[in-house]
């Protein structure tokens, strides 16, 4: 008597049908071939790449706090970074271009700007 979760149509494999068994796709019609070779994978390349790929090494803590805060934690970081990034770019441009464009060390406030950007 067959089990009650048994599917007829799809029995458990005996030692024969394992020894049978063929790895790959090349015994496959053609046509499954060309359908399986041609199905898309992953996500592709974006069309214009907004992010680069870097290694970071955190502190355990900073890590194991940001991925408490669930799914999203890499963006989190990303958008702390952003903010952090801005933040001091702001500030160092204040202090680099001085008050109402007034010459500092013998620059301008145009030259200023354009060697703390070359960083």
């Amino acid at each position: 008597m067959p089990k009650q979760n048994e599917d007829p149509e799809n029995p458990e494999w005996t030692a024969e049908m394992v020894a049978r068994a063929r790895r790959g796709i090349a015994h496959l019609p053609a046509s499954v071939r060309e359908a399986i070779e041609n199905t898309r994978r992953g996500r592709g390349p974006q069309k214009e790449p907004t992010k680069v790929q870097v290694t970071l090494r955190l502190s355990r803590p900073v890590l194991a706090a940001y991925k408490r805060t669930g799914p999203g934690w890499q963006s989190r970081i990303n958008a702390d970074l952003e903010h952090t990034a801005s933040t001091m770019m702001a500030t160092r441009t204040r202090r680099a271009v001085g008050r109402k464009g007034s010459a500092i060390g013998g620059r301008t406030r145009k030259t200023a700007a354009k060697k703390l950007y070359r960083r």
